[in-house]
């Protein structure tokens, strides 16, 4: 019997586009975001009435950011693991970033 090989670089990938996917479609559908983005959003709102340079996903990220370096000051540590974390943060920003541009001006109509 062949051993099953589970990628866990895929899983990865897909777990970030789908939860991106879905935080787009959230925003989209005005139906608001979950928790865990609520803030993140609110913020993106209030701050998009002043300027649209800022992203969703560029506050995603500086976020994530300020909250792994409170976790490091905290511990009085800190890990490799934060860094790779906030990468994971970057990548997820630039992510939910492509798909609001593509569902929020390019692929759904309003209505």
């Amino acid at each position: 019997m062949k051993k099953r090989v589970f990628y866990k670089e895929i899983a990865y990938i897909f777990g970030i586009v789908f939860i991106a996917i879905g935080v787009a479609l959230a925003a989209k559908s005005d139906f608001g975001v979950s928790m865990i983005a609520g803030p993140v959003y609110t913020l993106y709102l209030w701050l998009n009435q002043f300027t649209e340079i800022i992203t969703f996903g560029t506050i995603d990220y500086s976020f994530q950011g300020i909250v792994i370096l409170l976790a490091a000051i905290l511990v009085k540590k800190f890990h490799l693991s934060y860094l790779l974390s906030f990468a994971t943060a970057v990548i997820s920003g630039f992510t939910i970033d492509f798909f609001f541009w593509l569902f929020l001006h390019k692929v759904l109509p309003d209505g």
